[in-house]
């Protein structure tokens, strides 16, 4: 495995830690896809709570890929390079949070440099898409007794309008 800074956490790679994974990688997802997708102005509360979901999810990711993957020293440094950039946008958003959000807007509203949104835009599936992956091969190891209630959680999750209030204000972005 790469030298890179690791903590290893033995319940993020038990059965429990990965039939839980799942409802974890797709509730990201989804917050994933609504950043980068939405209309709408997202709020600095879910900003914050995203990030610091997505530091958990980064190192659960982290500690299932040095479980099951230890030699794939690129996959390694993606999750670290993508942690250490998380921690960085939590301080932004904790310190600064109005050039954050600016940020956000015209990133939604695609009025950065184009190379700027698509790199930006890059990097935001980049992640997700190893969330979703790791997520279905979570499931594949899992019995369809383990799997039912993920899959009846997740779908109470989406369908909660608390959960969609979550998500941001109600005026779109211009």
């Amino acid at each position: 495995m790469t030298s890179l800074p690791f903590v290893q956490i033995d319940f993020l790679t038990s059965d429990l830690g990965r039939m839980l994974f799942v409802p974890w990688a797709i509730t990201l997802v989804i917050c994933h896809m609504q950043y980068v997708h939405s209309p709408v102005d997202i709020s600095r509360r879910f900003t914050v709570l995203e990030l610091v979901a997505d530091i958990i999810g980064l190192t659960w990711m982290r500690n299932l890929v040095a479980a099951d993957f230890p030699d794939l020293t690129g996959l390694h440094i993606f999750l670290f390079v993508h942690f250490v950039v998380h921690v960085m946008s939590l301080l932004w958003s904790l310190l600064h949070w109005t050039s954050l959000d600016v940020h956000m807007m015209e990133f939604r509203r695609r009025k950065l440099p184009a190379p700027l949104v698509y790199s930006e835009w890059l990097y935001e599936q980049s992640d997700t898409a190893l969330y979703t992956v790791l997520a279905i091969r979570e499931l594949s190891t899992l019995s369809p007794v383990q799997v039912m209630p993920v899959v009846m959680g997740l779908s109470v999750l989406a369908g909660s309008k608390r959960f969609k209030a979550w998500f941001a204000h109600r005026q779109p972005v211009a």
